[in-house]
Order: C-alpha cells, then sequence, then structure tokens
C-alpha cells in the first residue's frame, strides 16, 4: 500500500484514506480526526480548480500553457 502527501494540508497517509485528485495529485478523503468536520479533497481551492480545468478543456485556440508567465 502506497503512501501519499496532501497538497492541502501536507499530511502523509496511506491510499486507502487518499482522493487522486489530479492525476499525480492527492487529498484526504477521510478526516484524520473525529472532530473534524470537513476533509481536503472538498477544499475550495480543488474545486475551483477542477471548473478552471473544465473550462480550459473547451478552449480551441489557448491552452494553460499560454496563461503562464
Amino acid at each position: 500500500m502506497k503512501r501519499h502527501t496532501c497538497i492541502i494540508c501536507g499530511a502523509k497517509r496511506y491510499e486507502e484514506h487518499m482522493k487522486n485528485v489530479f492525476g499525480n495529485s492527492w487529498a484526504c478523503a477521510k478526516s484524520k480526526y473525529y472532530f473534524q468536520s470537513s476533509v481536503c479533497c472538498e477544499h475550495e481551492e480543488i474545486k475551483d480548480a477542477i471548473k478552471v480545468k473544465e473550462i480550459v478543456k473547451n478552449w480551441k485556440h489557448l491552452n494553460y500553457k499560454h496563461l503562464q508567465s
């Protein structure tokens, strides 16, 4: 069983507690503590990045590399 590092909180956890969000990027899918109400895979930045990824897919003339400065 592999261990991965969460891109949000930096925790190192086993794959069964993580969710693959962007190919090689992983985020916690189960909360580490029982009193924790949210999980990292539902973080606002990840949701926004998924939306941006979907928007970029629909572009015909530009790609994400054009936006990098």
